[in-house]
């Protein structure tokens, strides 16, 4: 029981800590320029996952984009939904309205 109740609080302190981090604005999202949507966002040699929502928001290493399991399954969606999820919408929306329709 302790192993799980130590893991825990760790993918808890993590979720935390990205969460104030996001809102700080230290977490910068990045442009896919092949569909211009974000999928990730990056700090300090670390790349959060926010492409396919909270099942899937998660630090990832930013060479192999192996899942690092940084929140767990709960956390993540407490990090999606009280930060990324407003990371990258307004990123998406900045991007959209710079986006330039050609007249025919």
């Amino acid at each position: 029981m302790i192993p799980f109740i130590s893991n825990f609080a760790l993918r808890f302190r993590n979720a935390r800590a990205a969460i104030r981090q996001i809102k700080n604005g230290e977490w910068e999202p990045r442009l896919n320029t092949t569909d211009n949507y974000h999928y990730t966002a990056y700090r300090c040699g670390h790349m959060l996952w926010m492409a396919n929502g909270p099942f899937f928001c998660d630090l990832k290493d930013p060479h192999s984009y192996e899942d690092l399991m940084a929140f767990g399954l709960i956390c993540r969606h407490w990090v999606w939904w009280a930060a990324a999820r407003k990371l990258k919408a307004d990123a998406d929306r900045k991007t959209r309205s710079k986006r330039k329709i050609p007249e025919l």
